[in-house]
């Protein structure tokens, strides 16, 4: 299953080639909730961010829900949540070593090159929640980046205002 994901975020597969299954969709999602809980890890407490991740975690669910909702493709739930979830898991497991290298750095403006790589990761990563959205909904691509900047302006502001008055 993994290199399904795997696929998916080099653009080669969709939401769609993955099977509609609620078991792989508990286990994708706990998977998520790890490597969440790990990347939250590096900048709060366990308990943060376990908090932290579960936040994360019902906020892209809220939003898979709301867009198919609204677009009536309800039947589409199992298989772009296993995609989105799936997918960055991914892009999590990419971005651990990158987020460890940076904090090596005791200069912020020493870590030029680990930045960099994680601001592509990110870019990469909008690209792909895109590809997943496009067809999902049946959108264009650029409908679907335009859904996934959308959906990272949100969720970023959340939670940032719970973690500013938590931390």
């Amino acid at each position: 299953m993994i290199n399904n994901y795997w696929k998916i975020c080099r653009f080669q597969l969709g939401p769609q080639d993955l099977p509609s299954s609620q078991g792989l969709l508990v286990v994708t999602l706990l998977l998520y909730l790890l490597m969440s809980t790990i990347i939250a890890g590096f900048e709060l407490s366990p308990a943060m961010a376990t908090f932290y991740a579960a936040l994360d975690a019902a906020l892209l669910l809220g939003m898979i829900r709301m867009m198919l909702w609204v677009r009536d493709l309800w039947p589409r739930y199992q298989q772009t949540t296993i995609a989105l979830l799936g997918s960055g898991v991914v892009f999590g497991f990419m971005a651990v070593p990158l987020l460890w290298w940076r904090l090596q750095y005791g200069d912020p403006a020493e870590a030029f090159l680990p930045v960099l790589l994680i601001i592509v990761l990110m870019v990469w990563n909008v690209a792909v929640v895109g590809h997943i959205l496009r067809h999902a909904l049946d959108v264009p691509f650029y409908v679907g980046v335009g859904l996934s900047l959308l959906y990272v302006y949100a969720s970023a502001t959340i939670l940032r205002a719970v973690f500013a008055t938590g931390s």
